[in-house]
């Protein structure tokens, strides 16, 4: 006991020294992961820069027809908007309100040059088509009322080349569900992101640039 006791601040500084020497590893391995987290934050932040160029480039006109000069419809920003059908939700696109509310009357166009990569129901978005550009950009749009024609997947359509009618289809299991909501067409656009995983963005800024 004697020996332990005149050698106290040994084993003391020791004991100290084993706790720094711990802690120092654990925040070399927070480092490295804080390191890492920022360089893949930075590579996520270039990729979205890059998607935000193409998207601009893709872009070529509004996704509702003009007709005399006016575009009948209206939208805000819904973008994150809280949604319940089929569970609590966020708003993934922003929505262009008929101003007449008459489904069918108004014409949807594709707003790029692209490939139909899918058609046909979904039980949230009704009839929807989706246009995916050359550039790897999803462009989607929902609740049509019908389509301009029997559109395939794999098929070519240019800008401005007419999808379909705007309707209010959607919100229903049975395909050609409607009158669960006002008429209008839901914008979407999905980009990839560094794991290859599909993310929504907001249309309602590029919407508002196609109107200038």
């Amino acid at each position: 006991m004697k020996i332990i006791y005149r050698f106290r601040w040994i084993w003391i500084f020791l004991f100290i020294m084993i706790i720094v020497g711990t802690e120092l590893r654990v925040l070399d391995k927070s480092l490295e992961t804080s390191v890492n987290l920022n360089q893949e934050t930075t590579d996520e932040f270039e990729i979205y820069m890059e998607r935000v160029n193409e998207i601009f480039e893709d872009l070529q006109c509004f996704p509702v027809v003009k007709e005399a000069d006016v575009y009948p419809i209206s939208y805000e920003n819904t973008w994150g908007a809280e949604r319940t059908y089929g569970g609590n939700r966020t708003h993934e696109g922003c929505d262009l309100m008929a101003v007449s509310n008459e489904r069918g009357k108004y014409k949807v166009c594709s707003m790029t040059d692209g490939t139909v990569r899918q058609i046909g129901w979904l039980e949230q978005g009704g009839w929807r088509i989706g246009i995916e550009s050359d550039s790897g950009v999803y462009y989607y749009y929902a609740h049509l009322d019908s389509y301009e024609k029997a559109f395939e997947e794999g098929e070519r359509v240019v800008a401005g080349q007419i999808l379909g009618r705007m309707g209010d289809s959607g919100y229903g299991k049975e395909p050609g569900t409607k009158g669960q909501f006002d008429v209008h067409l839901h914008v979407g656009i999905y980009i990839k992101d560094l794991s290859g995983k599909e993310r929504a963005i907001n249309p309602y800024w590029y919407l508002k640039q196609l109107e200038i």
